[in-house]
């Protein structure tokens, strides 16, 4: 049996799907706009792109049912509540961001200061202190599906696709998507965060048998499963 989970809409998915058709070009220049100065009106829009107020609202209606833009209403002294738009968080992370950059130079320092080993321990007991976070660590050992299904969210992390089965008395998980490509060329050490993740939730040693880093075309991870869970 497979569980597999889809990445999730992104802003190329929802709003650049046809990078050539104006109307895209368009909401692409409302969320940069939206990124720039956020809490602007209608008004301050089309001005900005020198369009009427009704296609502004056109193009606003269809960010805001992609998740990509909230508004809210200001009170005013005299009148209606002024309506202003902004990026939702989801807007924001639409965005490039500097992550890898930052989590390389941090990793790049923790081996230069403490070693492989200390950095090693630190990757292992921020997998610990995460299951426990979530409460997963708390689950009764003989909780599977239920500790199966908290890792299969747990680890479906904005992007990744997973999918698992159980053959010849293994689970078997498979991961299609790397959370970590821009950096684990340089640190292959972060792979292990995944490997210590798995073990935590589950209560169970892994092993990795497959990974993209090492030329395979998905990451792999086996756990042996007791006569009853194979059930």
């Amino acid at each position: 049996m497979y569980m597999a989970y889809l990445t999730a809409p992104t802003l190329r998915d929802t709003i650049l799907l046809r990078p050539m058709d104006p109307m895209q070009s368009t909401r692409q220049d409302i969320l940069s706009y939206l990124q720039r100065y956020p809490g602007v009106s209608v008004g301050d829009l089309a001005s900005h792109l020198g369009m009427s107020p009704g296609t502004i609202r056109h193009h606003l209606s269809v960010l805001e049912r992609a998740g990509l833009v909230a508004h809210k209403a200001i009170r005013q002294e005299i009148g209606r509540p002024r309506m202003v738009y902004s990026l939702s968080e989801r807007g924001e992370e639409s965005f490039p961001k500097q992550y890898d950059r930052l989590s390389a130079a941090l990793l790049t320092e923790i081996k230069a200061q403490y070693g492989d080993e200390v950095l090693a321990e630190l990757i292992r007991g921020a997998a610990r202190r995460l299951t426990k976070a979530m409460g997963i660590a708390d689950l009764p050992a003989g909780a599977y599906e239920a500790r199966l299904r908290s890792l299969m969210q747990l680890m479906n992390r904005g992007g990744d696709s997973l999918e698992w089965s159980i053959e010849n008395g293994r689970l078997l998980i498979r991961q299609h998507t790397c959370p970590y490509q821009a950096v684990a060329g340089q640190h292959p050490e972060v792979c292990q965060f995944d490997r210590e993740l798995i073990g935590c939730v589950m209560g169970q040693p892994v092993r990795q048998i497959a990974s993209r880093i090492q030329g395979d075309s998905h990451c792999a991870y086996e756990i042996e499963l007791a006569r009853r869970q194979q059930e």
